[in-house]
């Protein structure tokens, strides 16, 4: 009876955690002088024992051993299975596969058997063999254990070669048929990633919305809740993108995707006609502290709310802001040539500079000298003459005879009298009076051009000259500051000249036309 109850009271030892015991049994009985009876079991019990006590050497060899032996033994399946484990712990894919085809697993171990397999194949890149004993664990009949486990990894190998659609299928057989399991909610969202890079944002949207109401406490809600939103948006259905992000926004405030489910948001009420509220969006997403990307996004968008709202000032504070960032590239000519000119009108130089710059620099062409111009104004403003020369330079140098061009030359002849470059001033103020000649959009210019001639003239005493060019101003002009100031002055000259009497009747003259100025 003693010699009997050893092999049963190995494999209880072996099953109640005690291995130590177990070993001692196997190899007492392993150790005799000729072969015990059972020696198949014997090796297989003393393999196991080995195996967990983790000495893999003596256990492979205790494996090997009993194959050697015992070919044909009931134990020759488990053992192989188990031979297999070894080597595949230690990353011997190919050995795991050689030692797991010994022999046919039993029926109670197929499924482990076979996930191996698979996933040894998976790990030498061969899809086809990973994908056949995938299948074999996920559609036995009844299910296994490893059997949602064995779709979820067959989805993912489906997916690692670009097989979008069978992968999805198998992710999605997963979350229908195991929904309690533990890989349900992320094989609905792997299912909709598959399904979007097809572009079949219908059914992705399907699973992203069974993900978000099945599943609202687990932590892919989150995630699925923003990405059924983008497939409403991409859907055109915007009443339900905008109650998505709704519901995003009232479970996660403060959610990894908060900023922009809060500018997706904003998009959405000034598209409805909701402006304000939109405006309100934005302003919560930048109070988030986006990174610098989006907080320019948001800048530049919400910008043009406030310009929609009428409220400018708050506009130009933001685009501004834009203007030091790469953002300012997105900016369009027409919000740089506005910035500028704003920035003018309220005695900013250094912003009107900014916004010039960079519409002379990085504008199509064609806003070029509109730029160039600006910032000429901007740098006259800001008192460096000099570069103010360079940049009306520039806007001058096109053919066509626009305003801002005369402009520019006009202002560019008046920095040089005010250097003292007489010659050259009065070279510019001629060009200008010649080309305006017959503009009647620009007499306003030759007007000022005329003026600056004779101031130069004055300067340089040349008081008939002067006189003549003043008096023409008045005559030819009615410009209600410019033409009362050459009246008086062409009078200063001709009593230079000694024709009191004659300066006397313009001035006359001066007060009929212009009764509010002093003499």
């Amino acid at each position: 009876r003693a010699a009997e109850a050893r092999r049963p009271a190995a494999w209880a030892w072996l099953k109640a955690g005690r291995p130590a015991e177990a070993l001692a049994l196997a190899r007492a009985a392993l150790e005799g002088a000729a072969a015990p009876e059972s020696e198949d079991e014997w090796l297989y019990l003393r393999a196991n024992a080995e195996r967990l006590l983790l000495d893999a050497a003596a256990a492979s060899e205790s494996y090997r051993t009993l194959f050697e032996r015992h070919p044909q033994s009931p134990f020759a399946g488990p053992a192989a299975y188990e031979w297999a484990l070894l080597a595949y712990q230690r990353r011997e894919f190919a050995e795991a596969i050689r030692r797991a085809g010994l022999a046919r697993p039993p029926e109670e171990i197929a499924d482990d058997a076979h996930w191996l397999l698979a996933e040894s194949h998976a790990e030498l890149g061969q899809t086809a063999e990973a994908i056949q004993f995938f299948r074999l664990v996920a559609e036995r009949q009844p299910p296994g254990p490893r059997a949602p486990d064995a779709l979820y990894r067959l989805g993912r190998v489906l997916q690692d070669r670009d097989d979008w659609a069978a992968a999805a299928a198998a992710y999605r057989r997963l979350a229908g048929v195991h929904p309690d399991h533990a890989a349900a909610p992320a094989a609905r969202a792997a299912a909709a990633y598959c399904l979007a890079r097809l572009d079949q944002w219908t059914e992705a949207l399907k699973d992203w919305t069974a993900l978000a109401d099945r599943y609202p406490d687990h932590p892919l809600a989150e995630d699925a809740l923003f990405q059924k939103a983008n497939a409403e948006l991409r859907l055109a259905r915007e009443p339900a993108a905008r109650e998505s992000l709704t519901q995003l926004l009232r479970r996660f405030p403060k959610g990894r995707f908060a900023v922009e489910a809060r500018y997706r948001l904003g998009e959405l009420l000034d598209g409805a006609g909701e402006t304000a509220a939109g405006e309100r969006e934005l302003r919560a997403a930048a109070e988030l502290d986006p990174p610098p990307e989006w907080a320019r996004r948001i800048a530049h968008r919400r910008a043009a709310m406030l310009q929609k709202l009428g409220r400018t000032d708050e506009a130009a504070v933001l685009l501004t802001g834009l203007l030091e960032t790469p953002s300012r590239r997105d900016l369009s000519p027409e919000v740089l040539e506005w910035l500028a000119r704003r920035a003018l009108a309220n005695n900013d130089a250094n912003a009107a500079a900014r916004a010039a710059e960079a519409l002379a620099k990085e504008a199509p062409e064609a806003w070029r000298p509109t730029g160039w111009y600006l910032l000429g104004r901007a740098r006259e403003a800001g008192g460096r003459a000099q570069e103010a020369l360079e940049a009306y330079a520039r806007a001058a140098a096109i053919p066509e005879l626009t305003r801002e061009r005369a402009d520019a030359q006009f202002r560019a002849a008046a920095l040089k009298a005010a250097a003292g470059e007489l010659a050259a001033a009065r070279e510019g103020f001629a060009a200008l009076a010649e080309q305006t000649a017959g503009a009647d959009s620009l007499l306003d210019l030759r007007a000022r051009a005329l003026h600056g001639l004779a101031g130069v003239a004055e300067r340089e005493e040349r008081w008939d000259e002067a006189a003549r060019l003043y008096l023409s101003v008045g005559i030819l002009f009615d410009d209600p500051k410019l033409t009362p100031e050459s009246l008086r002055r062409a009078a200063d000259c001709y009593r230079r000249l000694g024709e009191a009497e004659r300066a006397e009747r313009i001035l006359r003259e001066r007060s009929e036309r212009y009764p509010a100025n002093k003499p």
